[in-house]
């Protein structure tokens, strides 16, 4: 008794991620939400990392469909949240599955999708 079940949210993106995606995305995260996104430029996760630690205090553990088959336990800390960047491209159907099919068996659903004007 005494323990409190942790309660995961995810919020992803659905399509290309433009300006106003990227900034829901973080109110979503301010609010310690986990968050997705798959984006043709690798640097976009490093950026969007980055901009959460340096403006938010948030930091930002990176998952990859290999921690997800090991089964690693994310090391909790305060303000922590979970974020998964894949590198890929929305016209690729593979690439799609993938990205999806990983928060699919991460998480089981995901609680709020943000469309994107550009899909």
């Amino acid at each position: 008794m005494g323990w409190k079940m942790r309660v995961q949210k995810v919020c992803a993106i659905k399509g290309p991620a433009g300006k106003q995606e990227v900034a829901g995305l973080i109110e979503f995260a301010i609010k310690g939400w986990n968050i997705a996104f798959m984006d043709p430029f690798k640097e976009a996760g490093d950026k969007l990392k980055q901009n959460l630690k340096e403006k938010y205090g948030i930091k930002v553990n990176v998952l990859n469909e290999k921690e997800n088959k090991e089964n690693k336990e994310k090391k909790d800390g305060d303000g922590d949240i979970e974020g998964f960047f894949y590198h890929g491209n929305w016209d690729d159907e593979e690439d799609v599955d993938i990205f999806w099919g990983f928060l699919e068996g991460k998480y089981g659903s995901i609680n709020h999708i943000i469309s994107s004007k550009y899909c």
